[in-house]
Parts: C-alpha cells; sequence; structure tokens
C-alpha cells in the first residue's frame, strides 16, 4: 500500500509539473493569453446572437436570454473539441520527454485534459457571474448534473483525443476527416437549437450525435421547467466508454510507431 501512495505521489508531481509547463507554453507571461481564453466564448456567442437578430429570431426557450442560451450550448462544445484537440497531439508533442521513467503517456495526456477543463470552467463561472450580475440568470435547477454532463463532455473529448491521435499515425489523411466532421457535430449538437423544436425525421438522424445529447442534457439540468424529450443519457455514456477504450487501445498498440516517427 505504501509502495502504491508513494507511486500515486509522484505521478501526482509528474502531471502538476506537466500542467505549469503547458500553461506557460500556452498562456506564455503575458495577459493577453488569458483574456483570449475568455473571449473566445464571448465572440462565439456575440456572432450567434449577431445571426439571430439578422435573421429576427428570438430565443429558443421562452423566458431565457439568448446569451444564456447559447452559453449552455458552447460550453460543453468547447469542451468537447478542447480536449480533444489538445489530447490529440499530446504525446507526439512530448515524447522526447517519455524518456525520463517518471514519465507516463498518461500523464501528459491527463495534464493537458485537466488544464482545458479548469481554464473553460472557470471561464464559465466568470461569465455566469456575469450575466448573473447583470440580471439575466434566473439561477441553475441542478448544478451537480450539469456538471455531470460538462464531465461527459470533456472524456468524451479524450476519448476522441485519444483515437485521433494513434489513427493520424496510419493515416495521414484522417486529420481532414475529422475536420469535416467536427464541422458537422458544430451545427448539430444543439448550439442554436432545442432537438425537440425539430421534425421527428431529422431528430432521428441527429439522435446519433452524443453532444446533442450532451447538450441537452446540460439545458434540462440548467434551467427550471425544461426537460427535453430528446434526451437520451445512456447513449453518450455509451459513446464515451466506446471512444475511451478505442482510445486507449489504439493509444497502447501505437506507442511504438509513435516513439519512431
Amino acid at each position: 500500500m505504501a509502495a502504491f501512495l508513494e507511486a500515486l505521489r509522484v505521478q501526482v508531481r509528474v502531471v502538476r509539473a506537466f500542467i505549469l509547463r503547458e500553461t506557460r507554453t500556452r498562456f506564455g507571461h503575458s495577459k493577453l493569453g488569458y483574456l483570449w481564453a475568455f473571449f473566445e466564448p464571448m465572440i462565439y456567442m456575440l456572432s450567434m446572437i449577431g445571426i439571430f437578430w439578422v435573421l429576427d429570431r428570438g430565443t429558443p426557450l421562452p423566458g431565457v436570454h439568448l446569451l444564456v442560451f447559447f452559453f449552455t450550448g458552447l460550453m460543453p462544445w468547447l469542451i468537447f473539441t478542447k480536449i480533444a484537440g489538445a489530447v490529440s497531439g499530446s504525446i507526439e508533442a512530448n515524447k522526447s520527454l517519455l524518456a525520463y521513467p517518471q514519465v507516463q503517456p498518461v500523464d501528459i495526456v491527463v495534464a493537458r485534459s485537466l488544464l482545458e477543463f479548469m481554464t473553460l470552467f472557470l471561464v464559465g463561472v466568470m461569465y455566469l457571474i456575469g450575466v448573473g450580475y447583470a440580471g439575466l440568470l434566473n439561477g441553475i435547477e441542478n448544478v451537480l448534473r450539469v456538471l455531470m454532463y460538462l464531465f461527459l463532455a470533456a472524456f468524451l473529448g479524450l476519448g476522441l483525443g485519444l483515437l485521433s491521435g494513434a489513427v493520424k499515425l496510419y493515416w495521414p489523411n484522417w486529420s481532414t476527416f475529422q475536420s469535416v466532421l467536427m464541422r458537422i457535430m458544430f451545427f448539430t449538437s444543439g448550439k442554436f437549437f432545442l432537438a425537440d423544436s425539430l421534425p421527428r425525421t431529422l431528430q432521428e438522424w441527429l439522435w446519433y450525435n452524443p453532444m446533442l445529447h450532451v447538450t441537452e442534457g446540460v439545458r434540462s439540468a440548467f434551467f427550471r421547467g425544461f426537460e427535453s424529450r430528446f434526451l437520451d443519457p445512456a447513449y453518450p455514456v455509451l459513446c464515451m466508454l466506446l471512444l475511451l477504450f478505442l482510445g486507449l487501445a489504439s493509444e497502447r498498440v501505437s506507442r511504438g510507431k509513435l516513439m519512431r516517427v
């Protein structure tokens, strides 16, 4: 037991060191990097509000301000995509550090995932404080349930990132395919709409997008009086488990090839 605890302490220190290293690499010593982390979601949301204004459309959920509605759709998406992107190239970018016996591939992956999640989580908290102060927020129905779906988005991104990092070693065009797939998912993950408002045929097609279920889950937990009929909580969990299994297995199988690249 003592040996296990000591090994765990070593891995925690390694992950902490990687987080500090990645923080300096990403944000540098300037405040501009941190400001961009905050303003990026704002730019997305203001762009979507501008589109709705041009189309003369109101909020899809009566009584909910567009800024809050878009926030609940954008945050799970950013967590998913940012973690997937950070993880997919994490091991390849730091493979020289794997020469140290204390460093394992999982440490690099965990560090990047935690950094992305913590950054976006803090941005989200600051944003909610701002909209709450402006009187645009009527409270959150179930905070723990919201967090559960945000963690689900994070683990979906982690699994996809691991799988992508391995697949692109064997299929150079994978990045192009993935960018097309992510673009499709961007428009079908519920940032602009409620799934219940779509025609039944379209709902049946979009049901297979796990991130649409995650978005509907976040909104069902966030807004009082709203519960998505489209949502199937089990489906994104199954997708997460499948992606994590495939991602971890493919990372293990491709580790030798990665070190030779």
